[in-house]
Parts: C-alpha cells; sequence; structure tokens
C-alpha cells in the first residue's frame, strides 16, 4: 500500500517544494532584484527540457533567472512557459563554460564540483543503479565542459551530494583552499594576456583575495565565472 502511495504521488505531482517557497528565499538572499543592478556581468543559465537546449540570461529579473536555474527536477516544480519546461541549467551545463561565449571575456575560470569519488556498488538497488549512472555521466559532461575554460578549479568535495547543507562551511573551505591554490597559474595567465607584468609579487595578492572575502572560492552547484582581468585589476587597486 505505502508502494502504490509514492508511485501514485509522484506520477501526479511535478516536484516536492513548492515553487513559490523557493522564490521568496531567493529573493531574500539575493542583495539585488535586476540584472541592471549587478556590478559585475552574470550569466546565468538554464535547461529547456523539451528542446534540451541551454537558456542564458543575462538581463531583466535576477530572481526569476535564478530560481529557474535553481528548479531541480523532481524537487522543485519546473517552469511551464509557452513550449518550454525550465528546470536547473546543471542539466545541460553543470559546468557552464559556454555561457561566456556569448560575452567579452578575456579570462574564464571554472569551477567544477563534481561528485568524483565513488565506491563499488556491490548489492545495489534500482535507485542506486539509476544514480550512479547520472553520476558517471554528469562527471564527464563536467570533463568536458571544463576543457572549454583557461583555468578549472575543482575543490574536494568527494561523493557530497548537493543536498548536504549541513556541511556548507566545509564546502566553504574546500573551495577557498583550491582557489587559493589556483592563484599562481591564474596570476601567470593574466600576465601572458596582457602582455606586460603588472603584477609580480603573489605573496601580497593572496591576502588581499583572503580579505576580500569567500565569494570567489566559495563552492556553488552552479559554477561561477568572472571577466578576472578587470575583477583582479579592480580588486588589487583596492
Amino acid at each position: 500500500m505505502k508502494d502504490r502511495m509514492v508511485i501514485s504521488l509522484a506520477a501526479r505531482r511535478h516536484g516536492i517544494i513548492d515553487r513559490q517557497k523557493l522564490v521568496n528565499a531567493i529573493r531574500f538572499l539575493l542583495p539585488a532584484g535586476s540584472f541592471d543592478e549587478l556590478k559585475i556581468p552574470l550569466y546565468v543559465t538554464s535547461t529547456d527540457l523539451n528542446s534540451g537546449e541551454e537558456i542564458i540570461a543575462d538581463r531583466g529579473d535576477l530572481v526569476e533567472a535564478v530560481v529557474r536555474s535553481s528548479s531541480i527536477p523532481g524537487f522543485v516544480k519546473p517552469l511551464e512557459t509557452g513550449d518550454q519546461i525550465v528546470v536547473d541549467g546543471g542539466v545541460s551545463s553543470p559546468v557552464p563554460v559556454r555561457a561566456l561565449q556569448k560575452g567579452e571575456v578575456e579570462i574564464t575560470v571554472a569551477v567544477d564540483v563534481a561528485r568524483r569519488e565513488v565506491k563499488p556498488l556491490g548489492d545495489f538497488s534500482l535507485i542506486e543503479l539509476m544514480s550512479r549512472v547520472d553520476q558517471v555521466r554528469g562527471v564527464r559532461l563536467a570533463d568536458e565542459l571544463s576543457r572549454r575554460a583557461d583555468l578549472a578549479i575543482r575543490p574536494k568535495v568527494g561523493s557530497a551530494h548537493w543536498s548536504e547543507f549541513g556541511r556548507s562551511d566545509q564546502f566553504i573551505s574546500a573551495g577557498r583552499e583550491a582557489a587559493e591554490n589556483a592563484l599562481p597559474k591564474l596570476d601567470r595567465l593574466i600576465r601572458q594576456r596582457s602582455g606586460v607584468w603588472w603584477y609580480n609579487d603573489y605573496d601580497r595578492l593572496l591576502p588581499r583575495v583572503r580579505r576580500a572575502g569567500t565569494s570567489n572560492s566559495q563552492v556553488h552547484m552552479h559554477a561561477i565565472h568572472l571577466n578576472c582581468l578587470p575583477s583582479c585589476v579592480n580588486l588589487l587597486a583596492e
């Protein structure tokens, strides 16, 4: 009887989390409501399940764009608009490097948090089998997309699931460590692309990035890409 109720629920509902609750949470967390209010250009991705195509938002309602990008299939009800069914951008692009191809970006930094740690399945269930298939596919897609970036940062998240919010401090620390380890390579990339030796004191750069806060190194389920050259110049000028 219990199994039949679960199957019936899955057949009738498109998600277990009310979309309006997600809208309210995102509106509370974001410091801006429109793309126009942002100081750094931002591209937010989502996926149309009918076409399979990636949707890239860079203007208009910021809250709506983030909600669409956070609509994890099976958990949050997708947005049905026109002939589109819009869900999480990670479905089509777990490392959204392609979104930057429409902008004038000199250096692309990708943050890849794919679950690469796996254990032998052993005596597995159908759900475990499907989960492992999805994990392997996601890692391979993330690898392929990361190769398109100039620099890929891969925090050590092990086999952590995206829903383990109770471990956020651990993930933030892992992201910070991975970002700091990548700074020498980023410094070399900036000098190579600029064609001049505009900054050669790495020991001074690292403390400045640390004082800037965690936003440049925090682990995200959706990778954040910045136009690194002007961002770093602005950071050093502070």
